[in-house]
């Protein structure tokens, strides 16, 4: 009944995808090969995602580097103004759109990169980010998701409001060398390790499966006995 006074609400955060807990073990790192800086965008292309922010930033970035872009068009109208900041970009930024990418590509795609930028609007908790620590590719992020900053920035967060930021981290980003960079790969997957060593997703969502079965054996006795 509407009136029942509700048992105390438990909430458990998002389970770390499986693909991602098995893949920890078994997935090398990829040597850094010379070259630009190479940036990932991996994500549905859409507003909330903010690719077109990113654009905006390399539109200001004067290093050298190369964007290569995965994901489906979720708003065709969106990806038209994606395109054209594409083709007035600066001849130091190239752009590249693959298309989409299967659940199994997805660490494959990240370990070619040195760096994956999700300026997005908006994440509940956003498993590509822990995929893409897991293949050794570190991240910088919008403020609009749980994670947090590392002090090694293998995970580095910044407010939209600050278009400057994001520019002067990607120039940093641009100036490393491939042994800083190797480093940086490192330090993104012990982000990870300690991430899936410490979670307690895991044990939240057990509890809270079990006091769902157990309520559901009460109910069902309760029920029995009328």
């Amino acid at each position: 009944e509407l009136g029942t006074i509700a048992e105390p609400i438990m909430v458990a955060p998002n389970l770390p995808p499986a693909v991602a807990a098995s893949s920890l073990m078994t997935t090398g790192i990829r040597p850094r090969e010379p070259g630009v800086l190479r940036i990932v965008f991996l994500s549905r292309i859409s507003p909330m995602k903010n690719l077109d922010f990113l654009l905006e930033v390399l539109g200001r970035v004067r290093s050298p580097l190369q964007l290569v872009i995965h994901g489906p068009v979720g708003d065709a109208g969106y990806w038209s103004r994606c395109q054209s900041l594409i083709s007035a970009l600066p001849e130091n930024v190239t752009v590249e759109y693959r298309g989409e990418v299967t659940p199994e590509e997805v660490l494959e795609r990240f370990s070619v990169s040195d760096l994956f930028v999700l300026p997005t609007r908006g994440e509940n908790y956003g498993h590509v980010i822990l995929e893409s620590l897991i293949a050794g590719t570190p991240v910088l992020l919008s403020d609009r998701t749980p994670w947090q900053a590392s002090v090694d920035n293998a995970v580095e967060v910044l407010p939209l409001e600050s278009l400057d930021a994001w520019v002067a981290t990607i120039e940093r980003w641009a100036q490393m060398d491939v042994q800083r960079l190797e480093r940086m790969r490192l330090a993104a997957r012990a982000y990870a390790e300690r991430y899936l060593d410490s979670s307690e997703a895991v044990a939240q969502n057990r509890a809270l499966f079990m006091r769902a079965a157990n309520a559901g054996n009460a109910g069902a006795r309760s029920y029995g006995n009328r």
